[in-house]
């Protein structure tokens, strides 16, 4: 992620960027972002309460992921129903909601280069990058509208153990 904001910034791209969560590489990146100057680039907001994501979530317009290995993320799929629109790399389940060069782009994982462009155009092109918030709107409202496998196999589990949803 350090990588990404260094090739942004070098590449005169007027970005600010909001780590939400926290995680075991925090405080690594934390010193990286002194290291590098960045810290007027880059804001971190921790654990946030649930009740404080979507207003987070809705005041961004990109989502990025530089994971080399998280599958269909949950954390993906919340900031595309905020009309974020996503970056990521090519990593199990990213292309079962996002189409590339439709509603956000998938990227190869290690490329950043090809991240960096992305997030280039999506920041030059701002009108795409409306157009393609609105499409990650209705693409997760529409895969959340039917019951999915998740919510199947949650209901085979409950009801296979004789669990009472609380």
């Amino acid at each position: 992620m350090i990588d990404l904001l260094l090739q942004l910034k070098k590449s005169n791209v007027d970005f600010s960027f909001t780590f939400i969560g926290i995680g075991g590489y925090e405080s690594f990146i934390k010193s990286q972002v002194i290291d590098y100057g960045l810290q007027n680039l880059v804001l971190f907001k921790g654990s946030v309460d649930r009740s404080d994501l979507q207003k987070i979530l809705l005041e961004q317009d990109i989502y990025v992921s530089c994971s080399e290995f998280e599958g269909h993320s949950v954390a993906q799929c919340e900031a595309m129903a905020c009309g974020c629109v996503p970056v990521v790399f090519d990593v199990s389940g990213s292309e079962d909601d996002v189409f590339n060069g439709f509603n956000g782009y998938v990227i190869e994982i290690g490329d950043l280069d090809s991240m960096v462009d992305a997030i280039k155009f999506l920041n030059s092109n701002r009108d795409i990058l409306k157009c393609y918030g609105k499409r990650c709107i209705e693409i997760i409202q529409d895969r959340n509208k039917k019951e999915n496998t998740l919510v199947t196999v949650q209901k085979e589990f409950m009801e296979r153990y004789q669990i009472k949803q609380a």
